[in-house]
């Protein structure tokens, strides 16, 4: 086969692939974005912390209100004693029930069951709802994990070509040199670049109205007065006290692997998984700019986060 048909068949097929993946990100974008549009504003620091670092973050600003009022103790080596169970919301309420079954305590234990709790899940719920988030789905999942895969493929061509016209030993081949990878490269590269592009569009979460309801809250708390608003805001950095920081960082950056996500809401899909965040449902909450410090990467654990990160493709847990 003529080194140029070659050529034009790896160009059509990375163009085909690559077109298909953007278009069916931005159908499927539109398909999960929920809400009318007007702005939202929100004033609850929960709906912050969710907003800001998904799940983990929201239950570091429960744990962060419990422990500064003395409802619970967060001592060495990360472990929680319930000193009066009190509960002054339904999110608190999860944490009680997470520190009642976790074993001996254990910060990161809870931290994830409260995580995947009914009362924090709904929270994302209510911002999909409101058009602030999108939430996740199974075919935005699937669609993340086509762009890493085409992602990587595209990538490894790049030295494939060279390798082929460099070390083949048909006439045809040999005589072009470099000419075949300059044909195909530039292809490859530009499908490479869009499928980064594209992975990074699928496993965000935070909608413009979401960014901007955000930044609103921001302004309007850029000195946060409590427990909760201070890490909603600044993560994990807004903690006070310095050892309780120091464990709850270092519960947001231990592995953590879930058996099973818990069951489904009635009626809705337990899909927010224990981490979250801005740019990825994923993530833990120890990032004190106000971000998610995860990347996009693709597990479930915390703080990392992708920490859950990972964006898990989305991290639907659910």
């Amino acid at each position: 086969m003529a080194i140029g048909t070659v050529a034009v068949l790896v160009n059509a097929v990375v163009g085909v692939l690559t077109v298909w993946l953007v278009v069916e990100s931005v159908v499927s974008r539109r398909r999960h974005r929920q809400g009318d549009g007007r702005q939202v504003k929100i004033d609850d620091p929960y709906q912050a912390a969710f907003l800001n670092g998904g799940p983990l973050r929201t239950v570091d600003a429960a744990l962060a209100t419990m422990s500064d009022d003395g409802r619970i103790r967060i001592a060495e080596p990360g472990l929680v004693t319930i000193e009066r169970a009190e509960a002054h919301d339904p999110v608190e309420r999860a944490v009680l029930e997470a520190a009642e079954s976790a074993p001996n305590g254990a910060l990161n234990t809870l931290r994830h069951t409260a995580a995947r709790a009914e009362a924090v899940q709904r929270i994302g719920h209510g911002l999909a709802r409101n058009g602030l988030l999108v939430a996740p789905s199974r075919d935005l999942r699937v669609l993340a994990r086509w762009a890493r895969i085409q992602k990587i493929v595209f990538l490894l061509a790049i030295p494939a070509a060279y390798v082929v016209t460099e070390f083949v030993g048909d006439t045809d081949w040999s005589k072009v040199g470099d000419l075949f990878l300059l044909r195909v490269g530039p292809g490859l590269l530009v499908g490479w670049f869009l499928a980064v592009v594209v992975g990074q569009n699928v496993a965000a979460r935070l909608t413009g109205n979401g960014a901007r309801a955000l930044s609103f809250h921001r302004s309007e708390n850029r000195h946060p007065a409590t427990p909760a608003e201070r890490v909603a805001i600044m993560g994990l950095g807004g903690v006070e006290d310095k050892t309780i920081r120091t464990l709850l960082v270092a519960a947001a950056t231990t592995a953590f692997v879930a058996v099973a996500a818990g069951p489904a809401l009635a009626g809705e899909q337990v899909s927010w998984c224990g981490g979250g965040g801005t740019a990825t449902s994923c993530g833990g909450s120890q990032d004190n700019r106000g971000t998610s410090s995860c990347g996009g990467g693709g597990s479930c654990s915390s703080g990392g986060d992708g920490g859950g990160c990972g964006g898990c493709g989305g991290c639907g847990c659910g």
